[in-house]
């Protein structure tokens, strides 16, 4: 019965590093751009803003 309880825990553990590795994938895949790509637009905003000033 050990066995079986071992084997079970294994295989739990070998899935939840699967998955947490393809969620990892795909965060990195849908937000790796997403730090460079705001500042363009961050900054014709504040240039915008601060024509007044």
């Amino acid at each position: 019965m050990w066995f079986i309880k071992t084997l079970f825990i294994k295989m739990f553990n070998n899935l939840a590093g699967w998955l947490a590795g393809w969620l990892a994938l795909w965060l990195w895949w849908v937000r790796h751009d997403y730090a460079c790509a705001a500042l363009g637009p961050s900054e014709s905003f504040n240039a915008l803003m601060n024509q007044g000033i």
